[in-house]
């Protein structure tokens, strides 16, 4: 069969469906990966075939980090400007990728989805990895930085989300279904996610029960990488006590001289050992120290196990990761998704609060950091899902065989 596998997001969207390509890919079928442009050197390194869809993404959190990161409102206006520009891009690449397809897959800001899959005729599903994509009072959706808000505020939030997303989206998805000849629509979020994967380990995302839409729940689809670690870094690692990694990893940042200072700080008022991953944000220190190494893209399932916590932005990879590695978590979300991982992190025992990237402090953070890596409860915690973990069937084969692909 001739599968897409789309996706509009950073690495938390990209990376798990090149691993479930190459899967698909070993068992005879023809793969197409469509991502963001800046994303074609990590397909082509999977061997797998690349077709760009939308902007550049690494490029759009980098020059808009003061509306995207941490400002919800700020954010829906920049989309709102893009909209438009965004929706067209999707809709030729799709169309253009899909003809003769089989089945398409999208996941990520993918709007366009199931109206290219309808014009194909061909079966559509839609990839979270994460169950606060759902309609439900438990949670409120997405966008909302809040988790701990009583049920009938999550269900204003619920209407007011769907109300954003046709603001956004239905009077320019509809102009373009009806050049194509389809119905016009009356609600994006119903329409575009009425069957849905998630790809998301049952034990730390659970999917509530009052949960109505067709859903599919799989394991995380984790994008193993067979890179060993620099013989430097290795060396680093083993010439004193257990590091702390710290990365944000496609998270860019307003103020990098401000987030550079607060890791000078911790590194200085700490003692502890570091190593820091730069990500898209460019993290470093102001100045050098024998304690820290600074990194470029490593592999997190070779490197966390060998870590003694990780502080991160909360991206669904990493918090699965490093709940695999069985390693203490210290969240600083970002935006959307991350303050759920954050909260679910700190639920579980298996790190502490959240920390609120504009309240981000060296003093904080080395409190912080101290009190969790001598916190018994959470070592026990973290060892013990680790253990579930590592037992748990592949997400990618749950997949293949629900599917029957």
């Amino acid at each position: 069969m001739k599968i897409i596998l789309a996706s509009v997001g950073t690495d938390g969207d990209v990376r798990p469906i090149i691993s479930l390509g190459k899967s698909l890919q070993a068992r005879g079928h023809e793969i197409i990966i469509c991502a963001p442009p800046n994303y074609d050197t990590l397909v082509a390194r999977h061997c797998l075939k690349f077709y760009p869809i939308g902007l550049d993404i690494k490029n759009i959190l980098t020059e808009n980090a003061k509306d995207f990161i941490g400002h919800t409102i700020k954010s829906i206006r920049k989309l709102k400007e893009m909209s438009e520009e965004v929706l067209s891009l999707q809709i030729s690449s799709l169309m253009y990728t899909c003809k003769d397809a089989d089945y398409l897959f999208a996941s990520g800001n993918l709007v366009v989805g199931r109206t290219v899959a309808d014009y194909y005729g061909i079966p559509y599903h839609h990839i979270f990895h994460i169950p606060q994509m759902l309609y439900s009072k438990y949670h409120p959706p997405v966008i909302v930085p809040w988790q701990r808000l009583p049920k009938l505020i999550n269900l204003l939030f619920w209407r007011m989300t769907f109300f954003m997303f046709n603001m956004l989206w239905l009077k320019m998805l509809n102009r373009h279904r009806q050049k194509m000849g389809l119905d016009k629509i009356e609600d994006i979020y119903s329409y575009c996610f009425n069957k849905v994967i998630i790809a998301a380990d049952s034990n730390l995302a659970f999917i509530p029960d009052d949960v109505k839409v067709d859903y599919v729940q799989t394991g995380y689809w984790y994008l193993e990488d067979d890179s060993e670690l620099d013989h430097d870094l290795e060396n680093f690692i083993s010439l004193g006590t257990p590091p702390v990694y710290i990365g944000f990893g496609s998270m860019t940042n307003p103020s990098m001289q401000r987030m550079n200072r607060i890791l000078n700080d911790a590194v200085y008022k700490s003692g502890l050992r570091f190593v820091i991953s730069k990500g898209w944000a460019g993290l470093g220190l102001q100045s050098e120290s024998s304690n820290v190494m600074v990194v470029n893209n490593v592999s997190h399932s070779k490197l966390f196990p060998k870590m003694s916590a990780i502080v991160h932005h909360g991206g669904a990879g990493t918090t699965l990761t490093a709940a695999r590695a069985g390693k203490p978590q210290i969240i600083v979300p970002h935006m959307i998704d991350q303050y759920y991982w954050g909260e679910r992190v700190c639920q579980l025992k298996l790190g502490p609060r959240p920390i609120k990237h504009s309240m981000l402090n060296g003093q904080c953070f080395t409190t912080i950091l101290k009190e969790t890596l001598n916190d018994k409860n959470i070592e026990q915690c973290t060892a013990e899902l680790r253990d579930v973990l590592i037992k748990r069937e592949d997400g990618v084969k749950e997949f293949i065989k629900k599917f029957s692909f």
